[in-house]
């Protein structure tokens, strides 16, 4: 894509919009909500909002989704 000339898609319909969307979604959770990350930890971030995004048309089946991942506990 080549925003400058004013080239959004493909003649067949490919954009760039949803990694775009992707990305400043993600810039402005790691200012607003972490402040800063540090390059160790760059990954485990981007994992997790990867998660949420990902799931954010239907954010009610995060937790449960979650929760089945752990082994129950012995009571």
């Amino acid at each position: 894509m080549n925003h400058s000339e004013g080239e959004y898609a493909t003649p067949e319909g490919v954009s760039t919009n949803q990694i775009e969307s992707f990305f400043n979604h993600l810039k402005k959770s790691i200012a607003g909500t972490h402040t800063s990350v540090s390059r160790k930890h760059l990954q485990r971030y981007v994992k997790e909002f990867e998660y949420r995004f990902n799931r954010r048309l239907r954010p009610e089946t995060m937790l449960s989704e979650l929760l089945s991942r752990f082994p129950e506990l012995d009571a």
